[in-house]
């Protein structure tokens, strides 16, 4: 009783502040995924980079692997190798299909942009939206 008490009139004791943080315990619990986590984005990302090098190097116009190789990176496009390894790939696969390309480019925007655009904005400026952020993510610059 003495505890609840020292709680409500704002004066800690010994026991109180002995108390561990809720928020730095989350914190320490989740560290280790989190750099599992980034381990294997990055295994992942070492994994797909010969893979995609020889999609394009190779002239393959085999639209299942292809597409099988976009779906895996979207998963690790939130990395900047990851993301580089789909904007290569989109790039190669844009003059094959790309009505296919433009699908994967607003998949991408969909999983990982951080826009703070409205859900009700017309369908309309939608696609001009769509179409100005694929010119950005498959554009000829380097990054």
């Amino acid at each position: 009783m003495k505890r609840a008490a020292a709680i409500i009139c704002d004066k800690p004791d010994a026991q109180a502040d002995s108390l561990p943080d809720p928020q730095e315990s989350l914190a320490a619990e989740l560290t280790p995924i989190a750099a599992q986590l980034h381990e294997l984005q990055n295994r992942a990302v070492r994994e797909y980079a010969p893979i995609v090098e020889r999609i394009i190097r190779s002239g393959s116009r085999d639209v299942r692997e292809i597409e099988t190789t976009l779906d895996g990176l979207l998963d690790f496009a939130c990395v900047p190798d990851g993301l580089k390894l789909f904007k290569a790939l989109c790039r190669y696969y844009y003059f094959i299909d790309p009505a296919s390309t433009a699908y994967y480019v607003q998949s991408y925007r969909e999983l990982w942009d951080e826009g703070s655009e409205d859900e009700d904005e017309g369908q309309e400026m939608g696609k001009r939206r769509t179409l100005g952020r694929y010119d950005e993510l498959i554009g000829n610059e380097e990054e």
